[in-house]
């Protein structure tokens, strides 16, 4: 028996590790969306012209499970220290976390 075999890891079920990785939740969670300059700067007209005129916009966000939700609220305050954007029926959302925003066409 050879010294390096002493220090091979045991699988004793082989793929038992990677289906356990795959199952985990925390692992697999996706990050936020990396969204170009161009996307962020068209984002951003959006939210400053609705939190001024106080008017409701779409905004589909990334939850923290890895899911696409939207809402439909009206900006109360951008939090520029936390990067957070408090909203008036929903509890605040982390600017990183938005995937889309757009107005509402009336």
């Amino acid at each position: 028996m050879s010294k390096a075999s002493k220090y091979l890891s045991f699988d004793a079920l082989k793929g038992l590790k990677d289906i356990m990785v795959e199952s985990d939740s925390y692992t697999t969670k996706k990050k936020y969306p990396n969204l170009s300059e161009e996307q962020q700067n068209d984002m951003d007209v959006v939210l400053y012209k609705s939190y001024l005129r106080k008017e409701t916009i779409h905004i589909s966000y990334c939850n923290n499970k890895g899911e696409i939700v939207e809402i439909d609220d009206c900006v109360l305050n951008i939090d520029m220290a936390n990067h957070k954007l408090k909203l008036l029926a929903n509890k605040p959302i982390y600017m990183a976390q938005i995937v889309l925003l757009r107005e509402i066409e009336k």
